[in-house]
C-alpha cells in the first residue's frame, strides 16, 4: 500500500467520525465535538503531509497532541505516538508493517495511565482490530477483517469513534 492509499483510508475514518459527532453528543455534549476535532485535525495533518509513511503518522500524531481536549485526545495522540514511532520511513507499507504499526499504537495506548472506562473500551476495541489484523495474509482486506471483527462483537457501534475511525478505513472507494 502507498502512502496515498494509507491516507485516504485514514481519512475515510476520519470522516466516518465526524458523522457520528451528534450521536456521540448525546453521552457527552462536549464528547462529539471533541472527537470531530480530533477527526478533522487528523484529516488535515493527513492531507498535509506528502513524505513517508513514518513521517505522515509523526504529522498526525503531531497534530493530534498538540490539541486540547481532555482523554479522547491524549488517547488518540497515544495511539498514533505509537503507530508513528513503528511506522516504515517509505512511501510503500506492506501487511507485516502495518501490523506492526497498529500493535505498536496499540501498546502505546494500553500504557497510558488514568484511562477512564470510554478510554479502555477504545483499546479492548483497538486489541480486536489488531488481532484480526494479525490473522490476515496480507494487506488486501486488513482493514477490513478488522473493522468486521469489531463491528461483530461490539454491540452499538455508532456510539463508539474507534469502531467508525476502523470502518472508514475499511471503505477506501468512500475518498
Amino acid at each position: 500500500m502507498n502512502t496515498d492509499e494509507l491516507k485516504r483510508r485514514f481519512i475515510n475514518g476520519c470522516w466516518a467520525v465526524i458523522d457520528i459527532r451528534d450521536e456521540l453528543s448525546e453521552f457527552d455534549a462536549e464528547y462529539g465535538h471533541t472527537m470531530e476535532k480530533i477527526a478533522d485535525t487528523l484529516a488535515n495533518a493527513m492531507n498535509g503531509c506528502d513524505g513517508t509513511v513514518a513521517d505522515i503518522m509523526g504529522e498526525a500524531a503531531d497534530a493530534i497532541s498538540g490539541l486540547k481536549g481532555g482523554s479522547a485526545v491524549h488517547m488518540w495522540g497515544g495511539w498514533f505516538s505509537g503507530m508513528a514511532d513503528a511506522a516504515a520511513d517509505k512511501f510503500d507499507i506492506n501487511a507485516d508493517q502495518l501490523k506492526k504499526m497498529f500493535s505498536a499504537g496499540l501498546k502505546e495506548l494500553n500504557s497510558l495511565p488514568g484511562k477512564s472506562e470510554r478510554d479502555q473500551t477504545m483499546a479492548d476495541i483497538l486489541s480486536i482490530a489488531a488481532k484480526a489484523m494479525d490473522e490476515a495474509d496480507s494487506e488486501e482486506g486488513l482493514f477490513e477483517k478488522a473493522y468486521a471483527s469489531v463491528k461483530d462483537t461490539v454491540l452499538d457501534v455508532n456510539t463508539y469513534p474507534a469502531v467508525s475511525f476502523l470502518q472508514g478505513m475499511a471503505e477506501p472507494e468512500n475518498s
